[in-house]
């Protein structure tokens, strides 16, 4: 039982360390003069499953690892559950779940994605992160209506020869408002 106890307070401190981090990093791209409307979109490529989805990163405040989530009684389907985030609950949002209808049981070695939406915090639960990249709006594609995660998708883009689709974390955290079919 001690090693779950060490292995929980290891993976918190990780936590603790990817948020300075991110802090860091944001901290230091807003010191950078703002970019001039030159149409780039910064993006934060993530994985859920075999799919990779991207989230502007404008929308991010944080990304965390997954430490424990409490369960809420009577959530709907895609609620995780809530985050202690430095002494406030947020709601977590399995992605995988609201776009591909999979439920599937969270590793500790999952991340959060902590965004602001509409002056709310909630976060998003995906598999991991691959990159931060710049790329231009107009690569990004429309996706048609009837694709069955369309209602969460802002687009579609093809970076290093694998699509990835482009996320709304404002649809994606409104949770009861369209679902995946």
């Amino acid at each position: 039982m001690s090693a779950l106890l060490e292995i929980d307070a290891l993976a918190c401190e990780v936590a603790d360390l990817q948020r300075r981090l991110f802090a860091l990093r944001r901290q230091l791209r807003s010191e950078q003069p703002p970019l001039a409307d030159d149409g780039m979109l910064e993006l934060l490529v993530c994985t859920l499953g075999e799919h990779r989805v991207a989230v502007p990163v404008e929308s991010i405040d944080e990304v965390v690892l997954l430490c424990r989530l409490e369960p809420v009684p009577g959530a709907p389907a895609g609620v995780a559950g809530l985050l202690n985030v430095r002494g406030t609950s947020v709601p977590v949002v399995d992605a995988r779940q609201r776009m591909f209808q999979a439920a599937v049981r969270p590793q500790l070695s999952d991340l959060i994605l902590v965004c602001r939406v509409e002056g709310r915090r909630a976060g998003v639960l995906v598999d991991g992160v691959l990159e931060l990249v710049r790329v231009e709006s107009g690569q990004v594609q429309p996706v048609d209506a009837d694709t069955p995660h369309a209602p969460f998708v802002l687009g579609s883009l093809v970076l290093a020869d694998h699509p990835v689709w482009l996320l709304s974390a404002g649809r994606l955290l409104a949770v009861g408002e369209g679902s995946a079919a």
